[in-house]
């Protein structure tokens, strides 16, 4: 009889200490997982506001691949949001909108409104950024309908402000819709000003920079402008007079500039470059802006050896730029495609081993798993996949926006772009002794082509739009729809190619 209950106790040690295995591999994995998700997150967070965008890329992805395993919805949705904001700074505009309606997916979000409102912001501005104009409103809209109307709360207030402010900018910055940007504008400054000073000083000062902006730029009222660019010196210097005040020197500058007080103007471009060079990381944008503006202002005071310096600083810049972005776009869609292997290290292998001696007791368990972790990662590689095929159109705008800058380097190019806009009857004359082959080959395609199109195809080849050609020739733009159609006809191009990329072609660039 004892000899039966020894065996059953022999029999069942085995057995306990297979659970009390799988159990304490559990426990060990999860605590293993989230201190992991923990430290890529802050590894996220250092390097996202160091504007080291593709390493916080690399720490967000690596923390989300640790959020699904753990089948945590509050760490993915967060690590999904920190993927879409840093894809949104990339210009990674696709990408980001799908991280961000996967955030949206989770169940986590019905719980976190800040969360849910930063991704429903992000779907936004991606849609503003891809120019789909009513799908951005109408994303903005939905915040708006989703914050509480009578809310005290300054968080949310300021949110709500900054959405009616992104609905201004959603309209194309042109005069005739002035008034819908002012009056988002406006909505969007009055909240913040219902708000503590102190809480929102920062959002007051770029908000009334934009309102000085839109006086400038699409009023011609620069009193008004005036007002608002002081308003917004004013407080900055109130709250915090050792800010850098970029963009109200640049802007200042453009005041003084459309003022043609050219030597003010010159001073705050100037101050801008300064305080531009200051900062470590993420100004090659705004500084390209100014050595343009620097460039001009030269030009128009005589000083034809400064306005070529700034007019090179310019490319050189903006060639920098492009190159910076191909490459961010190149690595990030490396990145995403490559789902990376689980590493080899101490806890890994420790996890190993405990799975394997849960497969010994609950077989069916960890094969489920297996399984339904693999047709996961499957589902996030077929939708990677999908965005391969969006990224065609960047490719070709970067070949434009290329094109263009290779031009702009060109000493000769301004003089052609001033006799074409002056519609001057030497213009056509001076492209063919700049661009002799442009000339020679498109006439070996047609040799009956007029000399009225040959000049058009010029025209387009320099980057002018039907409407500026329609101008600068002082015909309609109908007209000028209607040749333009005519002569891809008789160069036999079809509508696939772009007529601007094909020409320059015909160019020894």
């Amino acid at each position: 009889m004892n000899l039966k209950k020894n065996l059953r106790i022999a029999m069942k040690v085995p057995i306990l200490f297979l659970f009390f295995c799988f159990f304490s591999g559990l426990v060990f994995a999860q605590k293993s997982n989230s201190d992991s998700y923990i430290t890529y997150i802050d590894k996220y967070d250092r390097s996202y506001y160091k504007y080291e965008y593709l390493k916080a890329l690399e720490y967000a992805k690596k923390a989300n691949q640790l959020a699904v395993r753990a089948n945590n919805s509050k760490q993915i949705a967060n690590s999904y949001q920190k993927l879409a904001t840093t894809c949104l700074r990339l210009g990674l505009f696709n990408e980001s909108l799908i991280y961000a309606n996967m955030a949206l997916d989770q169940d986590y979000i019905r719980s976190d409104l800040k969360m849910q409102l930063d991704l429903q912001e992000i779907v936004g501005l991606v849609y503003s950024n891809l120019n789909l104009k009513d799908q951005a409103i109408k994303s903005f809209t939905e915040i708006l309908n989703t914050i509480p109307k009578e809310t005290r709360d300054v968080d949310l207030k300021k949110r709500r402000a900054a959405t009616y402010f992104y609905i201004g900018t959603s309209f194309d910055y042109e005069p005739e819709y002035v008034d819908s940007i002012e009056k988002y504008m406006r909505i969007s400054t009055g909240i913040y000003e219902e708000c503590p000073q102190k809480d929102v000083y920062e959002d007051l000062y770029f908000s009334y920079l934009a309102m000085g902006g839109n006086y400038l730029e699409l009023k011609n009222d620069k009193d008004s402008a005036k007002f608002y660019l002081q308003k917004a010196y004013d407080i900055m210097q109130k709250y915090d007079p050792g800010y850098l005040m970029i963009d109200y020197n640049i802007l200042q500058g453009r005041y003084y500039f459309l003022a043609k007080n050219y030597k003010i103007a010159l001073i705050y471009y100037m101050m801008a470059v300064n305080e531009l060079e200051k900062l470590p990381h993420d100004k090659d944008n705004n500084i390209s802006v100014v050595y343009k503006n620097i460039s001009e202002i030269y030009d128009i005071l005589g000083d034809y050896t400064k306005s070529k310096e700034y007019l090179e600083k310019f490319s050189q810049v903006s060639i920098r730029i492009l190159e910076k972005n191909k490459k961010s776009t190149e690595y990030a869609l490396k990145h995403i495609l490559n789902i990376e292997n689980k590493k080899k290290n101490t806890k890994i292998r420790n996890y190993i081993f405990i799975l394997v001696l849960i497969v010994l007791a609950l077989s069916v368990v960890a094969l489920n798993y297996y399984f339904k972790e693999k047709k996961k990662n499957h589902k996030v590689y077929r939708k990677t996949q999908d965005v391969l095929n969006e990224k065609e159109n960047i490719i070709i705008l970067q070949e434009k926006e290329a094109i263009e800058l290779k031009q702009k380097a060109n000493t000769s190019f301004n003089e052609i772009l001033e006799l074409a806009k002056e519609n001057n009857p030497h213009f056509l004359k001076r492209f063919q002794e700049v661009y002799p082959e442009f000339y020679n080959k498109i006439l070996k395609i047609n040799p009956n082509l007029k000399p009225s199109e040959i000049s058009l195809s010029a025209y387009i080849s320099l980057g002018f739009s039907n409407k500026e050609i329609a101008e600068y020739t002082f015909k309609s733009i109908r007209t000028i729809e209607s040749n333009r159609y005519n002569l891809r006809k008789k160069l036999n191009l079809s509508t696939e190619i772009d007529f601007f990329v094909w020409l320059n072609s015909m160019k020894d660039l």
